[in-house]
């Protein structure tokens, strides 16, 4: 086996080989970002976005007082709710996309087409017209879908900045103490 020079890969180990991203092209957050101490969320990746790096929730928690504790807490449940959404609102844009495609797709395609639509694990003949108002119906109810988890989002959003706002109050007006709103911003 060959040596690799010095330098010669993106680990910054000598000798060592690396095919991924460099340093600065990680596709993967630092680990002091990924996981939090907290007795909460000890198994669970850290909530991004919503805590800026430099506020460490654990050793903050001893010293709040017990309504900030609870609001922070909050916050920490808004955040997760934030992200359900997030998730949610990104999945029903995909199917959305996959709809639209479809039905432009089907545009392209001659009337007198034999086509199959999936059925569980069946494949049912399926004639254009059906399979038209079908993918039409789908897309109507996925833009409605899409349009409801951006409100909802909003709204969440709307509540963090609210709540965040009573806890830096509450702390006196700690001014970069909680930085961002659920967007990192």
């Amino acid at each position: 086996m060959g040596r690799v020079p010095s330098g010669a890969g993106s680990t910054g180990v000598p000798g060592a080989r690396s095919s991924g991203p460099g340093p600065s092209e990680s596709p993967l957050p630092p680990l002091d970002r990924l996981f939090t101490t907290d007795e909460r969320q000890r198994r669970r990746p850290a909530k991004r976005g919503f805590l800026p790096p430099g506020v460490h929730v654990p050793g903050m928690q001893g010293n709040l007082p017990p309504e900030a504790q609870e609001k922070l807490e909050e916050l920490q449940d808004l955040q997760e709710k934030a992200q359900t959404v997030a998730a949610q609102k990104q999945q029903a844009e995909t199917q959305l996309s996959e709809a639209e495609t479809a039905l432009d797709e089907l545009d392209e395609i001659d009337e007198d087409t034999v086509m199959y639509r999936e059925v569980g694990e069946l494949l049912v003949q399926t004639d254009y017209d059906e399979a038209a108002e079908d993918l039409e119906e789908k897309v109507d109810n996925l833009e409605i879908r899409v349009q409801s988890l951006e409100k909802q989002e909003t709204r969440v959003e709307d509540q963090f900045e609210e709540l965040q706002e009573e806890l830096q109050n509450m702390l006196g007006g700690a001014g970069g103490m909680m930085g961002g709103g659920p967007g990192g911003a």
